[in-house]
């Protein structure tokens, strides 16, 4: 048992029979082990609970009716014991010094009640790029961020696999929000930034984050009319009005940056339809900044949108055959 860094790892799984086993090896290969690591089946309907059974008592493992990602995680917060929480999606994987990395900062910086760390991408098994710092340029191995809501205005991606929170912290500032379909780590993250105004970072990678699964719980969510991220909006906007004037600057640099991320994530799944609501939404809260090319794109018919999209991806594997010769020359 891990006495100098007391932690419980929740892993949420809705249908993740093929890709939990290598989240869970992954935890429990750890060069400082978690105190425990507790699966919540979120509703599965293949064989996510004999996988998870299979681990015997290295695993708590629960169900429940599916309730999506944030019901699915802050179930597994309530049942968790100890003093440091860490997430972790059944189809992503964590890197074997997550755990060390973080246990050095916090143990070196005791006033911290959350951290977070960089993390690899990858699609298909192949590692694609790593996560942005956004403003965020430091050399050293570890270093305390001031001002948590300046990484987040400035496009620092803060990713659920690769943060822990004190249990405490957590439940201050309620947890995930359970209306929220999508972005509800981004939600809480901007809560956490307003009610402490540090937070940890440790520069190695610490987590490999699995891009294209449209399973997962927030894969699946994703593909929907999800009209929560406007309750995100109206919060983060009414939250502003007691901050001061540089703060609330940052929180509308915030808003516009993921209101355009949103948007076009929406256009790239095809879901055009919504993004057109998503607009009509933004303009009712004097939301500023959207791009013209998304605004442009959103009146676009979905077959268009997928027919412009198999024409790239055509192209780009076109000019990338024609490059192989070039480098096999060289």
């Amino acid at each position: 048992m891990n006495q100098s860094f007391p932690l419980s790892v929740v892993i949420p799984a809705y249908n993740a029979e093929s890709t939990l086993g290598r989240a869970l090896n992954s935890v429990l290969s750890q060069t400082c082990p978690a105190n425990e690591i507790i699966v919540v089946d979120d509703g599965s309907t293949d064989g996510t609970a004999k996988v998870a059974e299979s681990f015997g008592e290295s695993v708590n493992f629960f169900r429940k009716e599916n309730g999506g990602s944030s019901s699915a995680r802050n179930f597994g917060i309530s049942k968790c014991q100890y003093d440091w929480v860490a997430f972790l999606d059944s189809d992503d994987a964590w890197l074997p010094c997550h755990n060390e990395h973080f246990r050095d900062l916090l143990l070196n910086h005791p006033e911290l009640h959350w951290a977070f760390g960089r993390y690899e991408i990858e699609k298909n098994g192949q590692r694609v790029r790593l996560s942005s710092l956004g403003c965020l340029a430091t050399e050293k191995q570890h270093a305390t961020i001031f001002d948590p809501l300046n990484l987040l205005a400035t496009k620092c991606s803060i990713w659920t696999g690769a943060v822990v929170v004190r249990r405490s912290f957590l439940k201050e500032v309620g947890g995930f929000d359970e209306r929220q379909k999508t972005s509800h780590d981004t939600d809480l993250w901007f809560r956490l930034a307003l009610a402490h105004r540090q937070i940890g970072f440790a520069s190695q990678p610490v987590a490999k984050y699995n891009v294209g699964n449209t399973n997962s719980l927030t894969g699946l969510a994703a593909y929907g009319n999800d009209e929560s991220w406007i309750l995100s909006i109206q919060r983060f906007l009414k939250m502003a009005e007691t901050l001061e004037p540089k703060d609330r600057q940052l929180v509308n640099q915030f808003v516009r940056f993921k209101s355009n991320q949103k948007l076009r994530n929406t256009i790239r799944y095809g879901n055009t339809a919504h993004a057109r609501w998503l607009l009509r939404e933004y303009r009712q809260l004097h939301i500023a900044g959207i791009a013209r090319r998304y605004q442009l794109l959103a009146l676009l018919p979905t077959n268009v949108i997928r027919s412009m999209q198999w024409l790239f991806l055509t192209a780009r594997s076109f000019l990338k055959k024609l490059k192989q010769p070039n480098q096999q020359k060289t």
